[in-house]
């Protein structure tokens, strides 16, 4: 005889713990990216893995609308109390990211081609009247690249 299957919110329940300070961190399975994630069967019977945080959201507080995010207000991935969460937009969530200065930039981007010693070396030698064309040669970048180096409009957070 098969094992009777357990609702969502039963298994949902059992896989996070109380912290103090105030999230509930998912102590299940967690994706790629850090968030926690469940599976859970849908319409036609076959399972579906969904993220923690967002079914948290569908039993305590309903279904996300279409191309909605569920931000978190903690900065914690792993939380899935409703308390933490709010509903957002792409342009929400990227500025959550920004403002706790989460955003890949400089030598956490993987496509980045310096590193900050060699920004800090090309804005001195520009600044000391070396040519753009040749420290963006010396340097493997674009003319303009060396350009938005010196003039602080990339790599803004390397301060020389």
């Amino acid at each position: 005889m098969p094992r009777k299957e357990q609702p969502i919110s039963v298994r949902f329940d059992a896989s996070f713990e109380r912290q103090e300070d105030g999230c509930w961190q998912w102590n299940k399975n967690i994706g790629n990216h850090g968030y926690g994630r469940i599976s859970e069967r849908n319409i036609d019977g076959r399972w579906v893995m969904k993220s923690a945080h967002r079914m948290s959201w569908e039993i305590h507080c309903g279904q996300i609308p279409a191309g909605a995010f569920v931000l978190h207000s903690c900065d914690n991935r792993r939380c899935v109390n409703p308390a933490h969460l709010r509903l957002g937009s792409a342009t929400d969530n990227a500025a959550d990211m920004v403002s706790r200065n989460r955003q890949a930039r400089g030598i956490d981007k993987q496509s980045a081609k310096l590193v900050p010693v060699q920004v800090m070396e090309i804005r001195k030698r520009i600044k000391a009247g070396d040519r753009l064309m040749a420290v963006s040669s010396e340097f493997g970048i674009s003319k303009s690249a060396a350009s938005m180096i010196a003039n602080g409009k990339r790599w803004k957070h390397i301060q020389c």
